[in-house]
């Protein structure tokens, strides 16, 4: 019996773990919900910035926008910026057609191209509803990324621009990527489900509710109140290991990454940040949910103690009955005294 009450604890502490997660997995709704409904009213709108000049454009049905870059009336690229399924995607579309005959049969693989910001991707099978953050460009590193697709452009073109120029056009075509996507937004939205909903946590909050359950199933079984407070003990651990994978994961990118160049440093920033994020938001999870178990256990255990002397308590005021003799049957009785 105690091997089934322990398996219906943890079954009933999975399914409330998975309707919590359930319950909270929206993600992109800053983009669906905020961006998507005033992207029409920004179609064609015209900025210059010193000798550049960018048309905010929709694009892919109205769900994205493109900002094409023009150096004086030359079309140099068009920079575009999306939200993916669970991510967030920039991507670049050279002026083809203005290269030279040379230059556009040596890069024709260059034309175009996507590069993924940040991504939430599921966890494991078993784990439904979680989801890791993956920070692949972060948001200072969007200007140095900006900067090297157009110049790229520029230079496929034959235009010499300088560099202060491209990187003043850079910086603001960013802040309005930023303004018009609310990528920053997005990213906050993406990090808390991330906090929330991460593989860690997953494993953490089932751990939390099979304690919980095993606690109060322990008012009525003791042996069932000793497996409850050794699982909260655990939940530190479990927050611990998190950490350590987090941190592996951010070694492992930095080992990776190309220091001898500026954007390569740029960008393996965000991955490297997002791991160390990881590293200590699952800690600071686990320690959270720790606090929480550690009250209710104590709130248990004083109304355990206060049941228990209750209990004693009554028994010892209940008045001492001496014990009466059993009547004697009347068979016996007329044997006895047939004897006599």
């Amino acid at each position: 019996m105690r091997v089934i009450k322990v398996l219906l604890v943890v079954g009933l502490s999975w399914a409330l773990t998975f309707a919590s997660f359930f319950a909270s997995s929206s993600s992109g709704e800053v983009y669906r919900q905020v961006v998507v409904p005033r992207l029409p009213q920004l179609d064609q709108e015209l900025t210059e910035v010193g000798e550049f000049s960018y048309l905010t454009k929709l694009d892919t049905g109205g769900q994205a926008v493109a900002f094409d870059v023009f150096f004086g009336d030359l079309y140099v690229t068009r920079i575009g910026a999306r939200s993916s399924g669970l991510g967030f995607v920039l991507s670049w579309q050279h002026a083809f057609s203005l290269w030279p005959a040379g230059r556009a049969a040596a890069h024709r693989d260059r034309k175009w191209g996507e590069s993924t910001m940040l991504t939430l991707s599921p966890g494991a099978i078993y784990l439904p509803y979680a989801r890791d953050l993956n920070v692949l460009i972060p948001r200072g590193a969007v200007s140095p990324w900006l900067k090297v697709r157009i110049g790229e452009a520029l230079q496929m073109a034959g235009v010499q621009v300088g560099p202060a120029a491209v990187e003043q056009a850079a910086r603001e075509i960013a802040n309005e990527i930023d303004a018009v996507t609310g990528l920053e937004r997005n990213r906050q939205s993406l990090a808390w489900i991330a906090f929330a909903l991460g593989p860690i946590q997953f494993v953490t909050l089932w751990l939390f509710f099979v304690s919980l359950l095993m606690l109060l199933l322990g008012i009525f079984r003791p042996w069932a109140g000793v497996f409850g407070e050794k699982g909260i003990e655990l939940l530190p651990y479990v927050g611990f290991f998190g950490t350590l994978l987090g941190m592996s994961n951010a070694l492992q990118v930095l080992g990776q990454a190309d220091l001898s160049d500026s954007l390569s440093k740029a960008v393996n920033l965000g991955p490297i940040g997002s791991q160390l994020s990881v590293a200590i938001e699952t800690t600071k999870y686990a320690l959270v949910l720790f606090m929480i178990a550690t009250l209710i256990a104590m709130m248990i255990e004083s109304y355990t103690s206060r049941r228990e002397q209750a209990s004693d308590t009554a028994a010892q005021s209940a008045p001492l009955r001496t014990p009466t003799k059993a009547a004697e049957p009347a068979q016996a009785r007329q044997v006895r005294e047939a004897g006599r």
